[in-house]
């Protein structure tokens, strides 16, 4: 991310790439088995979504600091700026 903000040198903005968020992770992590873990394992299923968010909330701070986009904007595909959010 630094050598692309070096790169580019304020013509385009460096953004948070588009994380999905932490279900997504957990299904990564876990995969499908976690749609009858809701049923057979439902403590498992919030174990794992409360580190799969944790994750997902501390990489985007750490991103958003090296790129210097602020926790609730951010830019997408340099045509799209949102505020009132921060993750895509």
């Amino acid at each position: 991310m630094n050598f692309f903000k070096k790169r580019l040198n304020g013509k385009a903005s460096v953004y948070l790439s588009d994380t999905q968020g932490p279900f997504d992770l957990a299904h990564l992590i876990r995969g499908d088995e976690i749609f009858t873990d809701f049923y057979d394992d439902p403590g498992f299923v919030r174990h794992l979504m409360e580190l799969s968010t944790y994750v997902y909330i501390e990489a985007t701070k750490y991103l958003k600091r090296v790129i210097d986009e602020p926790l609730n904007a951010g830019y997408h595909s340099n045509s799209l700026y949102m505020e009132g959010c921060g993750v895509r």
